[in-house]
């Protein structure tokens, strides 16, 4: 992932909603150059939130916003939904692929996101 992809997907990954406003993920990058998200504990409103659920839900939601606004400038992207089993707080990567122009419904989702 280009300094200039990384850049797009943050930026809107950090937009997504998320239960009061909490961001319970943070991210890395792989040694292939993926973004993974990971779910941050240290965010979790446990007294809310006691088994993750909403937790997991904002991290899908800032996985998917980082997808959509990659999808938006025209890159094809790969989203892995847990990619590694034993690793429960890691849950998604996101891997640009190539080139492809986004459909006009993906164009849409991603323009909407601003």
């Amino acid at each position: 992932m280009t300094p200039e992809q990384l850049q797009t997907a943050m930026e809107a990954a950090i937009h997504a909603p998320s239960l009061h406003n909490s961001q319970p993920w943070h991210f890395s990058l792989d040694g292939e150059g993926a973004l993974l998200v990971h779910a941050d504990r240290r965010r979790q409103l446990t007294a809310q939130d006691a088994d993750g659920r909403e937790l997991a839900i904002s991290c899908g939601a800032a996985a998917a916003h980082a997808r959509t606004a990659l999808r938006g400038e025209g890159h094809a992207v790969r989203l892995t939904i847990r990619p590694d089993p034993y690793d429960l707080d890691l849950l998604a990567r996101i891997q640009v692929i190539g080139i492809a122009w986004p459909s006009h419904e993906e164009q849409r989702r991603a323009d909407a996101l601003a």
